[in-house]
């Protein structure tokens, strides 16, 4: 490379956005990346009036986490309720929980609108499919008293299976400081509803950062770039939070004169809802949970001192009043991020333009991968009814088909020479006749030949051609016969199985935030096999049982994400005992591995 070249500036960018285009808001809707309420049950899509604007040329800040262990997701248009209008979600630092990856939300072109078809977060290997039946609302339960003052209460949900949803009640179950437990749910798309698994979550401190939302003013370039710069502090968060149940989201902010269903403070003690973080704060941080309890009904008597709705608006505010209401202050400017003064945000930030260029190469990527799902989910969304009807009518075929396979092996394990039909009876016979007559001709045979494999062996022993035993192994040496080993059902991909019987989806001991997880739990050594039993004098020769027709493998459900597995049945053919030596005949075994004869 010449010198010219190597001082030339990199490709030419678009610019970024004028602050005078944007405003950044001291309120609005939280990403749903970072938090995410709670749905008890499935609730009507929600649907506005209005298409959302083309999505924003978004960078990450050039700012970035000096640990790999934070990812930039990208932001979305959300709707903000009160001021009936689109808002800019900014995208988030986040460290995401245990082994997940982030699923974006998107709006979506319904008959009354444009509905919201909320993100969630899943394992990578896992795929979704909607089912076309809505779950039914849940029961309400009576958790009673809890075992101790760490154990949290698990609602229980509705789980879908071959006959239709079945309930699964909620459970007690031991919390872990430091992690938040996001109950299981189901999220609504055109094409059905989608289970999403519970997992375990970090505290707000350690999650990651969020930033403000923003307005872009009227005849804004569309062209130029925005980064996000105003920083929301999570340890002021909690007092103005609130939960916009029909929309799904957290919000935050000047929300206390709202007066809508389904809108309801997070500290709310008038209103009967599951919430994860409030749960999390009551067991493990409950003087924090009262201060902000205490915080919130404060700034509900006092209008005049709740947060402004812009950053600036609540700067100027600050600057003339005499109150100590810097809790109202929610919003920080990122430099504190690198300067190391912003309170309660667990990560240690960098200027550094290599790792900016490969976060922004990804948000890229990330970029192009939405599109194509958002428009995979307009096209299944505009086949419309057609293929819900063809999905459903194949699933009813496939279990259909899964029955009458299943009856048909029960009868035969239960009567295998019904099951199998006279001819198979017949052709067996035939050849249990053919077998015993290949043994005498072979006893006559070697009638007068010594057993070469054994020197001391009588004349006249009766020695099969290959110069071994009766048993096929050596110098006629008994052989004592394996033991069959118990059945093992097989893994499924289901969820997670429960502690106590009958608790889907039980909530597991969580790795702690940055650490690697602990070792497996080791495994029982084989049992060792002890001393050979002498073996029992021969008994005469049963006949072999015929042979059965292989039997038909159930195939994966459409529509459904685990595999269905098969019972303990037949284990298939053994080999035929023989008294004398000669060719065993085939026959079916039940369960394990079969026993040897003689």
């Amino acid at each position: 490379m010449s010198r010219l070249e190597a001082q030339q500036p990199p490709p030419p960018q678009p610019d970024f956005v004028s602050q005078g285009d944007i405003i950044q808001l001291n309120r609005g809707p939280i990403h749903e990346a970072f938090a995410e309420p709670y749905q008890a049950g499935v609730v009507d899509p929600y649907v506005i009036d209005r298409e959302p604007p083309a999505p924003i040329n978004e960078v990450p800040p050039q700012t970035v986490p000096t640990s790999d262990n934070y990812q930039w997701i990208n932001g979305y248009w959300g709707w903000e309720p009160e001021e009936n209008r689109f808002v800019w979600v900014s995208g988030i630092w986040r460290q995401p929980p245990d082994d997940l990856v982030w699923n974006p939300g998107y709006w979506t072109q319904v008959d009354r609108g444009f509905a919201w078809v909320a993100g969630f977060w899943s394992r990578p290997d896992e795929r979704h499919f909607p089912i076309q039946e809505a779950p039914p609302q849940p029961r309400q339960e009576d958790p009673g008293e809890a075992p101790s003052a760490e154990h949290f209460w698990v609602p229980g949900q509705y789980q879908y299976a071959r006959n239709g949803y079945q309930w699964e009640p909620g459970y007690w179950a031991r919390g872990y400081n430091g992690r938040v437990w996001v109950p299981f749910q189901y999220n609504w798309t055109p094409q059905g509803y989608i289970a999403v698994q519970g997992y375990w979550d970090f505290d707000l401190e350690d999650r990651g950062v969020l930033f403000s939302p923003v307005v872009f003013q009227q005849g804004y370039d569309r062209n130029v770039r925005y980064s996000p710069s105003v920083v929301v502090r999570v340890n002021y968060l909690p007092t103005h939070l609130f939960v916009n149940a029909p929309y799904g989201h957290y919000v935050y902010g000047d929300y206390y004169g709202v007066q809508r269903s389904g809108f309801y403070a997070w500290t709310s003690t008038n209103v009967r809802f599951y919430d994860p973080l409030r749960t999390y704060f009551r067991i493990f941080a409950p003087d924090r949970y009262t201060r902000f309890q205490t915080r919130h009904d404060y700034y509900r008597d006092h209008a005049d001192l709740r947060p402004r709705h812009s950053w600036q608006d609540q700067r100027d505010f600050l600057a003339k009043t005499n109150v100590d209401v810097k809790d109202s202050m929610i919003a920080t400017d990122i430099n504190t991020l690198v300067q190391q003064n912003s309170n309660n945000i667990n990560v240690q930030f960098k200027n550094d333009q290599q790792a900016w260029n490969d976060v922004v190469q990804q948000s890229e990527e990330n970029r192009a991968r939405q599109r194509k799902r958002e428009d995979f989910a307009r096209e299944q969304g505009r086949r419309g009814q057609k293929d819900a009807g063809d999905y459903q009518q194949r699933r009813e075929d496939y279990f259909r088909d899964l029955d009458k396979r299943n009856e048909e092996r029960n009868r035969a394990a239960n009567n295998p020479q019904q099951a199998l039909g006279p001819d198979s009876v017949n052709n067996a016979a035939q050849q249990m006749r053919d077998a015993d007559r290949r043994r005498e001709e072979l006893q006559r045979k070697y009638a007068d030949r010594p057993d070469r494999s054994n020197p001391q062996a009588a004349p006249g022993a009766q020695t099969p051609p290959n110069g071994r035993g009766m048993n096929g192994k050596g110098a006629g040496k008994p052989q004592s016969p394996t033991p069959p080993t118990s059945p093992i059902p097989p893994r499924t991909n289901g969820p997670t199985q429960p502690t106590a019987p009958g608790q889907a989806n039980s909530p597991k001991q969580p790795t702690a935030p940055g650490q690697a997880a602990g070792p497996t739990q080791p495994q029982t050594p084989p049992q060792t096999k002890g001393p050979k039993q002498p073996q029992a004098p021969a008994q005469p020769k049963a006949p072999a049982q015929p042979k059965g027709p292989a039997q038909p493998k159930a195939n994966s459900a459409p529509g459904n994400s685990a595999p269905v597995n098969s019972g303990p049945g037949n284990s298939g053919n053994a080999k035929g005992g023989n008294a004398k030596g000669g060719k065993g005949n085939s026959g079916k075994g039940q369960g394990g591995k079969p026993n040897k004869g003689k």
